[in-house]
């Protein structure tokens, strides 16, 4: 498969693309990796390292790995902190992490397999039929193929229908 992430800047995007990290911290982190070109290499490392071990834990084969997602998310879990919330009617407080420094989109991506390990999607976590694709999703109805209809679906379905037109 591809590696997508190659620079910190394609990490900090893929955080703010993924809804982890808003934009304007990310546009911060972005100037901040490159007058820190060695700490965000640090960061974009361990990021990898992580996404290797979430791998085999969201689909459950993973007990080593196991230990490598939870000492990050007790990592996240320590960078965090309680802050009161504005707003009435909701609750009065939430965990709120650091968007400051270069281990953000790393926290966030924590934060946010911590939520899918802990929750009833984690039992439906499967990977994508697409070619070259490997990416995971949550099948809850456990009908799905692809990690998108509109891209690795419909790559599949043109290939199988080029396929037949050559085989007439």
């Amino acid at each position: 498969t591809k590696e997508y992430l190659q620079t910190y800047d394609h990490l900090a995007v893929w955080a703010r693309e993924a809804g982890l990290l808003a934009a304007g911290p990310v546009a911060a982190l972005r100037a901040a990796a490159r007058e820190q070109p060695a700490a965000a290499q640090r960061v974009l490392r361990r990021a990898l390292a992580f996404r290797e071990a979430v791998y085999p834990v969201a689909l459950d084969v993973g007990s080593v790995a196991f230990a490598v997602v939870a000492a990050h998310t007790r990592s996240t879990r320590q960078a965090a902190t309680l802050a009161r919330r504005p707003d009435v009617g909701g609750p009065v407080a939430c965990w709120v992490l650091p968007d400051d420094h270069l281990e953000a989109p790393v926290l966030a991506a924590a934060t946010a397999v911590e939520d899918l390990l802990c929750s009833p999607l984690s039992r439906v976590v499967a990977v994508c039929a697409g070619r070259g694709c490997g990416w995971l999703f949550a099948d809850p109805r456990r009908r799905r193929r692809w990690c998108d209809m509109a891209v690795c679906g419909n790559r599949a379905k043109a290939r199988r229908y080029a396929g037949s037109r050559r085989a007439r």
